[in-house]
């Protein structure tokens, strides 16, 4: 909404200004810093605070881990379920690609209710 836009523009100046600071301190770091500036307006609009390192920032390890995760998910053929669909119905014990996919749904469940009580917090 266009309205609500207009609140998140000191947020993208302060970023933009500290993405120029970064980008003449060190030149030879830019992927790192463009990257810190879209994951620091992001979470900053989102959850109230910046991001300061790419490399160890909370938000940002986790959703390059997730990315990894759905990317290795989303190899066509890798797992034989999508040639035998009758593979679905097999116990996870017995299907690797089941118990992977529970893990990953366990941790991003987690993940997501850490950011939804971090926020309660800070409204409270």
């Amino acid at each position: 909404m266009s309205k609500v836009s207009e609140s998140y523009k000191p947020t993208q100046a302060l970023e933009s200004s500290q993405l120029m600071h970064e980008l003449v301190a060190r030149p030879s770091d830019f992927r790192d810093s463009l990257e810190r500036y879209a994951a620091s307006v992001v979470v900053s609009v989102t959850y109230g605070r910046r991001v300061h390192d790419v490399h160890s920032d909370r938000e940002v390890v986790v959703n390059r881990a997730a990315m990894e995760f759905f990317t290795l998910l989303n190899i066509p053929g890798k797992y034989l379920v999508e040639a035998f669909p009758v593979l679905k119905h097999v116990p996870a014990c017995l299907a690797p690609w089941k118990r992977m996919a529970l893990d990953g749904r366990a941790r991003g469940k987690g993940y997501i209710t850490s950011l939804v009580e971090e926020v309660k917090d800070k409204i409270a």
